[in-house]
């Protein structure tokens, strides 16, 4: 039964699902539809029936790699969307990927840890007129360029949102 049950799922259009899944959760917890937080998680795994690449770990072993990509709401962490990806991809490209999923979606505040940072995607996500908060890889170019222009006293205070 569960293998018949997997064949059905694997079938449809999980997009379309997630999607209205979202809009479920839009009307049922609006007050949680503000913020997101997107991670990605890399799992390796010796499955046989499929063509993912083999990847070398932190722990030194060799598997197969597949890397996850998920949003989920800040407040209550449910799930708004995912997608996976085989093997040893960077955290920007699977932003740059993501991000017109994030637009058709219409989340308008991110949090992003500082392996999504890139130039490109920030102001990407500027043009989607997002909020966002991102970690930053600190060099000479961002102390410069950015930092610089910015009063210490508002990057360390708490803003609090009402929406």
């Amino acid at each position: 039964m569960i293998y018949r049950a997997l064949d059905y799922l694997e079938k449809l259009d999980f997009n379309f699902i997630e999607e209205e899944i979202f809009e479920v959760w839009k009307n049922l917890c609006p007050i949680d539809t503000n913020t997101y937080v997107l991670d990605v998680t890399d799992t390796y795994y010796n499955g046989k029936h499929d063509n993912t690449s083999l990847r070398k770990g932190k722990d030194g072993r060799v598997s197969k790699l597949i890397q996850i990509g998920l949003a989920v709401s800040f407040n209550n962490g449910f799930p708004v969307l995912h997608k996976t990806y085989k093997g040893n991809i960077s955290n920007i490209k699977i932003l740059e990927d993501l991000l017109i999923t994030i637009a058709v979606r219409g989340l308008k505040s991110m949090v992003l840890d500082r392996g999504f940072y890139s130039e490109a995607n920030i102001v990407a996500m500027q043009n989607l007129k997002m909020e966002l908060i991102v970690g930053m890889k600190q060099s000479i170019g961002v102390k410069n360029n950015i930092l610089s222009h910015i009063d210490r006293d508002v990057i360390y205070t708490k803003r609090i949102w009402l929406h």
